[in-house]
């Protein structure tokens, strides 16, 4: 998990103090300098900064701030603050970010969700973007707005909301970014940052329920017994991530994340949303291909420097998009449906122990949700097998009905 910046205030300029480069205009401010031009990759500072870059960086700097960028910065900066960035920053702003709420405490914010809140770092970054986003919306359309917090009213808030509609991005992503700052201001009411919260009444716009997909149960028999994924390394390794993914019914990351010091005997640690460790057990086919995975795999790499499970042909530790790779191919052989990522197997484990009659709750203990109502969306892929259990175990339910 990366580090998360600290804004700190900015370096007071001396008094009537120009910018020594005649192309760069002052702010209103009176002693700030800003440049009007951004570009993620050239920026034009003002004669009062002093950026320590990464090497990954062109940027021309001057000689009083200091912002220490990340290993691989994607962030356009503002010349008014000093900010040391983590190693996976993703947003690309405008140069009069950091005057606003949107960045004036962000950093504490992301630090809040990371370590009280324990969100995952693919949620850290949506929501980076998301702020970053609605940042550069208010500067596009209400720059009084955005330069100062207090003037965000609701009615922004629902132009913002229409403008995300108009560009048509599905109705889960504007869930998100909204959800995004409604969590972003509640912060700042916590922490006594700000007294008013105009998302209070932005209501999250609704979504069509979709069931999950899952693999029938007669292809992934196909698939497990009678696909000859190979007995090499790459082979055995391959097959047990298909194994691992369906016969426990793990997130993506919950599989990246093992290590050898998680496989106790007959049972797994597993470290799911939040940090929340689950138990799971191991059946005996399971840990048969397991330690005959990890025979082959010490046999091939002779010295590893990591813990982790599952490794690259290149002895890596395995990677979310080749791990996505990995399972659509295989699926690819016994399904056309269009979904096919790791996920699927996920939804087919527990769609299949409910059609075998498995209790809903021992089925969200095995998944890791937080409450039962994640896991009754699977109750309705088995309503039809529901139906034939009915009809065949049920005293009335095979009778005939006159016509």
């Amino acid at each position: 998990m990366f580090s998360l910046p600290k804004v700190v205030q900015p370096l007071a300029p001396p008094e009537k103090k120009q910018a020594q480069h005649p192309h760069i205009p002052t702010s209103p401010h009176p002693h700030i300098t800003t440049p009007q031009h951004h570009n993620i990759h050239n920026i034009t500072t003002s004669p009062h900064q002093n950026i320590a870059t990464s090497k990954h960086r062109h940027i021309k700097t001057s000689p009083l701030h200091n912002i220490a960028t990340s290993k691989h910065p994607h962030f356009t900066t503002s010349p008014h603050h000093n900010i040391a960035t983590s190693q996976h920053r993703h947003i690309t702003t405008s140069p009069h970010l950091l005057k606003t709420l949107i960045l004036q405490h962000f950093a504490d914010f992301l630090k809040y969700l990371q370590h009280e809140k324990r969100y995952s770092e693919h949620t850290l970054r949506a929501y980076e973007s998301d702020l970053a986003q609605f940042n550069e919306f208010l500067t596009q359309n209400y720059p009084d707005q955005q330069a100062d917090q207090t003037q965000i009213k609701l009615r922004h808030l629902r132009v913002w909301v229409a403008d995300l509609s108009n560009q048509q991005l599905n109705t889960t992503s504007i869930r998100r970014k909204i959800a995004a700052l409604k969590s972003y201001y509640k912060f700042l009411l916590k922490k006594q940052l700000t007294t008013t919260n105009p998302t209070t009444a932005l209501y999250l716009p609704q979504t069509a329920k979709h069931l999950p997909t899952f693999v029938e149960e007669p292809k992934m028999d196909l698939l497990l017994d009678k696909v000859d994924f190979g007995d090499d390394f790459t082979g055995i390794r391959n097959k047990l991530i298909v194994e691992l993914l369906y016969g426990l019914g793990l997130r993506s990351g919950e599989l990246l994340k093992i290590e050898h010091q998680h496989l106790q005997n007959d049972k797994i640690k597993i470290t799911g949303k939040g940090s929340k460790e689950r138990i799971l057990p191991i059946l005996p086919y399971l840990q048969k291909l397991i330690d005959q995975y990890i025979d082959i795999r010490n046999a091939t790499f002779a010295v590893l420097t990591h813990n982790h499970l599952l490794v690259t042909d290149k002895g890596d530790p395995m990677y979310a998009r080749m791990l996505h790779r990995i399972v659509t191919q295989h699926l690819a052989i016994v399904t056309t449906q269009k979904k096919r990522s790791p996920h699927v197997l996920r939804h087919t484990f527990a769609t299949h122990l409910l059609d075998k009659g498995a209790d809903l709750n021992a089925i969200k203990s095995l998944l890791g949700h937080s409450n039962l109502s994640a896991t009754q969306i699977y109750t309705h892929n088995s309503v039809e097998r529901l139906k034939n259990v009915y009809n065949q175990a049920h005293p009335k339910g095979d009778e005939e009905v006159d016509k």
